[in-house]
């Protein structure tokens, strides 16, 4: 008889700690899934692949994703049917959000311009630089710059930083990748800063790590 109640104890503990186990697990899951909701997600069409640059855009090309809401691009596109039958201006990678301004249309008459590639708002500056303003000819298209000028009192100081570059041009040499003209993306603010600085006397360029933009 003794051993049916140690039997019936030792079966009492086990099955509430199993049902005490199911209930935690239950609690854990139901503030998962309450934190998960509390998130705010929009729909974004990104990129399966990556896509060269003036490749006409596939369905299969794409796929719509939920991105949490902070860390959507202002210029991020949200329907699929804005990006089948477009061209892209410039190599899009994986999983990259597609932007507005990186598709053009040919059927209306668009063309892969640098005036596509300009984020709203922004404007495109050329200037020219030579072996030494330049960075030794290491600076790319999408790379990211600072400008430093003199001010006033004849110092350096930083007028822009975290410049995009749209453009180099005038190559002199495959191999150096000489050039003497950076066309970048600057805010109108910036553009007048960089030319005032240049009027002042010579500016430098600083090429920043790939991904320190």
């Amino acid at each position: 008889m003794k051993k049916i109640y140690i039997i019936a104890f030792i079966s009492a503990i086990i099955c509430g700690t199993l049902f005490f186990l199911f209930l935690r697990g239950f609690s854990s899951k139901k503030e998962e899934t309450a934190v998960q909701n509390a998130v705010e997600t929009v729909d974004v069409v990104v990129s399966v692949g990556e896509i060269a640059e003036n490749t006409q855009i596939t369905q299969e090309m794409l796929k719509v994703v939920k991105i949490p809401k902070d860390a959507v691009n202002p210029n991020a596109v949200t329907k699929m049917e804005d990006v089948v039958g477009k061209f892209v201006n410039t190599k899009v990678y994986t999983m990259e959000q597609i932007l507005s301004q990186k598709l053009y249309d040919k059927s209306k008459g668009e063309s892969n311009g640098l005036s596509f590639k300009i984020t709203k708002g922004m404007k495109a500056m050329t200037i020219s630089v030579d072996n030494v303003s330049g960075v030794a000819g290491f600076i790319s298209e999408g790379d990211y710059v600072d400008v430093l000028g003199q001010n006033s009192a004849g110092t350096s100081k930083e007028i822009a930083g975290k410049i995009k570059v749209l453009k180099v041009g005038n190559k002199l040499s495959k191999d150096g990748e000489l050039y003497s003209e950076i066309t970048f993306e600057v805010s109108e603010s910036e553009c007048r800063q960089i030319f005032d600085a240049q009027l002042a006397g010579q500016i430098r360029l600083l090429l920043r790590e790939k991904t320190d933009h």
